[in-house]
C-alpha cells in the first residue's frame, strides 16, 4: 500500500478535527436560541460526529477513532447533562475539570 502524502495527511486531519471538534462546539454555541435551548443543541451537536463515524465506516468499512471518541464523549455529556435535570452546572463546570482550579489570590 502506497504511503499518503502530507498533504493527504494534513487535509484528513483537518476535516476530522472541522467534523468531530469544531462543528459540534458551533452547533453547541450558536444553536441553542434556534432550537428552543441548550438540549436540542447539544443532542445536534452530539449527531455531527456520530453520523460522520457512520458514514466514513460504511464506505471506509474502518472506525475512526478520534470521531468515535468524541461521538462518545458528547454523549456522556448529553447523558450528563440530561440526568441532572438540565442542570447549566454540569455545563458550567467542565472548564475546572480541562484547565484546573483558578490560581490563588494574592
Amino acid at each position: 500500500m502506497p504511503k499518503p502524502s502530507m498533504r493527504a495527511v494534513v487535509l484528513r486531519i483537518s476535516v476530522l478535527a472541522l467534523v468531530n471538534v469544531g462543528l459540534p462546539t458551533l452547533a453547541f454555541i450558536l444553536l441553542p436560541p434556534w432550537v428552543g435551548g441548550v438540549l436540542p443543541a447539544l443532542v445536534i451537536g452530539t449527531a455531527i460526529p456520530t453520523l460522520f463515524v457512520l458514514i466514513q465506516l460504511a464506505i471506509h468499512k474502518k472506525l475512526d477513532p478520534i470521531g468515535a471518541i468524541a461521538a462518545i464523549a458528547y454523549g456522556i455529556g448529553l447523558l450528563v447533562f440530561v440526568a441532572s435535570g438540565e442542570n447549566p452546572f454540569v455545563l458550567r463546570s467542565r472548564k475546572p475539570c480541562s484547565s484546573g482550579p483558578p490560581a490563588p489570590c494574592c
